[in-house]
């Protein structure tokens, strides 16, 4: 076993000096692990051309199977969030980034950005973006087969001389072989990334401080350096030009860190204020979810007069 912890190591550590690929920036990776498999967040909305206009608004997030994602959200006309402020649903029973592809390029890139800040992953970020045109890949299709190969190699050699100690003499390491020419190609892979570099990532600053710089046809971001929070995306296309910008990050829950406040200007140049109000992460069946759904819908019975929502929201 001593030998496959050490194998790791050694090809973590040869890739440690790399620059980050896309994927990983947007896995939030500072935050904790999500150990749940529902979370609810509360935000306002604030439209800066009329301040007095503020809506509020809760997401839940709710993972089954360990890939279903299932999306809800309900509107309120009072910070309050109480069953008498509700004012309308929406929900999804499966959230995947091809939904996005018949809407405005707000919600995609919205709603893709608070799957990656909430559920340390940017898996759906990297393939909405996909969809949306973006010149951009996952990790899995930027793997350096050859180094692959490599790792598998020597990992086999390893178990080899790990249950018989005398082959240790006769079988040779696929990080040295015999041949001279076997060695350079063996240094040369050693040397390489994990990654392909696809030149989309460099090192920059952000409001004075280094920074992540990702530029990707019309998509750019800047992602902090030290613990890869996002702190401004843009996407640029036919239809106009969206921003979101992140500010003040903070852990309303004392564990995860998530933006206070986001900025958002829509393709139309219409700009809107979202405050974080509280987040909370916690373990729910299906049965609890469709109670809380139908639960809602006793109280919408009645309908309601809803507020028009910006152009990034369900």
């Amino acid at each position: 076993m001593k030998y496959i912890i050490f194998l790791f190591a050694f090809f973590i550590t040869s890739a440690q000096a790399y620059t980050p690929t896309i994927e990983s920036l947007f896995r939030h990776g500072s935050n904790p692990e999500v150990t749940t498999n529902a979370l609810s967040l509360s935000f306002s909305v604030k439209d800066l051309s009329n301040p007095e206009n503020v809506q509020f608004y809760k997401i839940f997030f709710s993972v089954f199977d360990e890939k279903t994602l299932k999306v809800s959200q309900t509107a309120y006309n009072q910070d309050s969030f109480s069953e008498g402020s509700l004012l309308g649903k929406v929900y999804h029973s499966q959230l995947v980034p091809i939904n996005f592809k018949a809407q405005n390029l707000e919600k995609g890139l919205f709603y893709s950005l608070l799957h990656s800040i909430l559920l340390n992953d940017g898996d759906f970020l990297v393939n909405y973006l996909k969809l949306a045109g973006a010149p951009v890949k996952l990790n899995s299709e930027l793997l350096n087969d050859e180094k692959i190969a490599l790792m598998r190699d020597y990992k086999n050699y390893l178990i080899a001389i790990n249950n018989d100690r005398s082959l240790k003499k006769t079988l040779q390491s696929p990080l040295r072989p015999e041949s001279e020419q076997g060695q350079e190609r063996a240094n040369r892979i050693l040397k390489e990334p994990m990654y392909l570099d696809t030149n989309q990532v460099t090192l920059s600053s952000y409001e004075g401080k280094p920074a992540w710089l990702v530029e990707a046809g019309g998509f750019q971001s800047y992602v902090s350096y030290d613990d890869r929070r996002p702190l401004k995306v843009r996407y640029k296309n036919s239809t106009g030009e969206v921003e979101i910008q992140c500010l003040d990050y903070w852990r309303p829950d004392a564990a995860h860190a998530v933006p206070k406040k986001m900025i958002i200007k829509t393709a139309k140049s219409e700009m809107y204020q979202v405050e974080t109000l509280s987040l909370r992460y916690f373990n729910e069946k299906e049965d609890d979810l469709v109670k809380r759904l139908r639960h809602w819908d006793e109280i919408l019975r009645t309908p309601k007069e809803l507020p028009l929502r910006p152009d990034f929201l369900f």
